[in-house]
């Protein structure tokens, strides 16, 4: 992580759940929201495609550098070796390791996001069956015994906490 600069830790139950006395709040913040979490799945995803072009070119170095010079690489010579050996002996360069696992990670975030976009999708259609129950008045005194309680309905600390324990720990 760089210098000065902290992650979000991301509340992702909260973030879907909704405040039935807030209607008009949750649906006026639900485009920023989904416009932040698309705007980090494309900045992830930039960082990705980054990174595999980065392995490529390392990759295409390593290869020349083990058909130029193959004993620097503990193989004996150029004229025993197959692709098979080259590829072999390229996956195993400390720095393709830990490009890949940059990607594995990435791509745990991406799911990560994927799946809160999933989800924003998913409130902003219960945002509107809620105002078509409000609008039929199923929330009134007269029809309802039981209302709606105000505050977020939805919030699992524990799952939240734990998620974004796994988004920050240093790997």
């Amino acid at each position: 992580m760089k210098k000065g600069k902290q992650k979000e830790i991301i509340n992702y139950q909260g973030l879907v759940a909704i405040d039935p006395d807030n209607l008009d709040e949750e649906i006026f913040a639900q485009p920023g929201l989904y416009m932040k979490f698309s705007e980090r799945y494309s900045k992830k995803e930039k960082k990705k495609e980054e990174l595999k072009n980065q392995i490529e070119i390392i990759r295409a170095e390593l290869d020349l550098k083990i058909r130029t010079a193959p004993e620097k690489f503990g193989l004996k010579s150029l004229k025993s070796i197959t692709e098979a050996v080259i590829k072999n002996t390229i996956e195993r360069q400390q720095i393709i390791q830990e490009i890949n696992l940059k990607i594995i990670k990435l791509n745990y975030s991406l799911n990560l996001i994927k799946a809160a976009i999933t989800a924003l999708d998913h409130k902003i259609k219960m945002l509107e069956k809620t105002v078509d129950l409000y609008n039929g008045q199923y929330f009134s005194p007269m029809k309802s015994p039981h209302p709606i309680k105000g505050g977020k309905r939805i919030y699992y600390a524990a799952i939240n906490q734990q998620m974004n324990k796994e988004l920050n720990r240093k790997r």
